[in-house]
């Protein structure tokens, strides 16, 4: 078993119910010692950026936010 660290980095803007599936997906598939970044483009959406925020404290998560929506390659490039 390969155990190199990795980075999974995942871009969102906006989109709760999309997001949320996905992060929990990825968080159930990813081995402990494994990070996953979470690329906030400037979304506005309240309940997003609460469920960001609770995720946050998650040890395995980091959760970084940009202040506007730049597309997905620059949100990407910055996790």
């Amino acid at each position: 078993m390969d155990l190199r660290q990795y980075d999974i980095v995942i871009p969102v803007y906006n989109g709760l119910h999309f997001f949320r599936d996905c992060y929990d997906s990825v968080k159930r598939h990813t081995a402990k010692h494994h990070s996953i970044v979470i690329v906030d483009d400037g979304s506005s959406e309240a309940d997003l950026l609460t469920f960001l925020d609770e995720i946050a404290q998650d040890t395995q998560t980091v959760v970084l936010h940009l202040p506007q929506n730049r597309g997905f390659v620059h949100t990407v490039n910055q996790g």
